[in-house]
């Protein structure tokens, strides 16, 4: 078939490139195969088949995170993510930024507070919709995250929302932001 889908480490084999130097090919000796008409079969190939594009789960923590990271680093074809693409995907902070700042994309109103300097964001991360405050020690600022707060809910942007929730956790997997993000509705906000 046109489709292969790997489901184990034990399937496939990385060798040096023959067209890429320092890259490597993904060869596969085994795999699920994808017919037209839904039909699907499990393959063997001899000699194995060498992969020409390669996608799947790179989210991180999974039970799959790393042997399929693993496998699709330094590939001599494109690949359709990334380990480092997941965690950057995974900070709703910074996929927002992004999404706002570089792409000019609409994104839910957000207020986000971060610990110290944040590891994705530049040192001045303006973007619409997205609004981040920076707090050196959280501890004897609750002052200034009230403050905050009272000026993102009575902001022109929350205007077209009735309900807000906070969202309780340290979004971004560990990347530095403190405390709670804010919910509109089933959205988080920051």
């Amino acid at each position: 078939g046109a489709m292969v889908l790997c489901l184990s480490p034990a399937w496939a084999s990385r060798v040096p490139s023959e067209t890429s130097p320092g890259a490597w090919s993904l060869l596969l000796s085994r795999g699920v195969s994808f017919q037209a008409g839904g039909h699907s079969t499990l393959e063997t190939f001899a000699p194995p088949r060498r992969a020409n594009y390669v996608t799947g789960t790179f989210a991180t923590g999974g039970p799959e995170s790393g042997w399929v990271g693993e496998l699709a680093r330094d590939l001599d074809c494109p690949t359709g993510g990334s380990v480092p693409l997941a965690h950057r995907l995974e900070d709703t902070l910074v996929t927002r930024w992004v999404l706002a700042a570089r792409a000019a994309l609409p994104v839910p109103p957000t207020l986000a507070f971060v610990l110290g300097a944040g590891v994705d964001l530049p040192a001045e991360p303006v973007a619409p919709g997205v609004r981040v405050v920076r707090l050196e020690d959280p501890q004897g600022q609750e002052s200034l995250v009230q403050e905050e707060v009272g000026a993102f809910l009575g902001g022109t942007a929350m205007e077209p929302y009735s309900q807000v929730g906070m969202v309780g956790g340290h979004g971004g997997g560990g990347q530095g932001h403190v405390g709670h993000s804010w919910g509109v509705r089933g959205r988080v906000m920051g």
